[in-house]
């Protein structure tokens, strides 16, 4: 297994603790940039690279930072475990493909949408380095389970017909040239889980189809 941990620099208005700065030793190379009007160093992501190291490589990610009023258990530190216990059942078997596990910061308001959220940085190192990813899995908001009738609601009152209004099962959502990749792991799932398992793959002028944290 390797692990790397980029940290990029924040200006002072956006200042943050850096939680990682202690382990970044521990955890292998560490790339620090500096700018006359930085305050600090916070870490971007955390990367762990399982597997053969192989041309393609499969992205599983999840963003940690949160809004500011909710307290950010589903959204997102449910992602980052499932994230960690993935990280404990891969690291169990002998991998064809390369995985890498991604932490990903700066995906809420006011970074969201712009070329600073730590995925878009993740993707330009993926793709300044010519890295072949053959799919990336975002994990997001996974903890969240109600059987209260209406709890579940969609941006589109049409996809009330097709899906359930409870929120009490998993969903996959993807873009429609996914829908291959969808069905795949759709079914995998479906093979592992008793929770109900839903795909939509639709254009992305329906609202979040084509958010990063999906």
């Amino acid at each position: 297994m390797h692990v790397h941990l980029d940290r990029r620099a924040v200006p002072h208005h956006q200042r943050a603790i850096p939680h990682g700065r202690d382990i970044g030793a521990n955890l292998g190379d560490v790339e620090i940039v500096s700018l006359e009007d930085v305050l600090l160093i916070v870490p971007i992501s955390g990367l762990c690279l399982f597997g053969a190291q192989t041309a393609e490589r499969i992205v599983i990610g999840a963003h940690y930072d949160a809004r500011s009023k909710p307290p950010g258990a589903d959204d997102n530190a449910s992602g980052v475990a499932g994230l960690i216990e993935l990280a404990y059942l891969i690291a169990k078997e002998k991998l064809k493909t390369s995985i890498e596990l991604v932490s990903y910061p700066l995906e809420e308001p006011p970074f969201f949408g712009t070329e600073d959220m730590g995925s878009a940085q993740h993707a330009k190192w993926l793709h300044d380095r010519k890295v072949d990813v053959k799919c990336m899995i975002a994990l997001e908001m996974i903890g969240y389970f109600t059987e209260q009738e209406g709890s579940q609601t969609f941006p589109m009152p049409l996809l009330n017909w097709f899906y359930p209004n409870r929120g009490h099962f998993i969903a996959l959502v993807g873009r429609l040239d996914q829908r291959r990749l969808t069905k795949r792991i759709k079914g995998a799932m479906k093979g592992t889980t008793d929770l109900p398992v839903y795909s939509i793959n639709a254009p992305s002028v329906i609202p979040g189809i084509d958010f990063s944290d999906h």
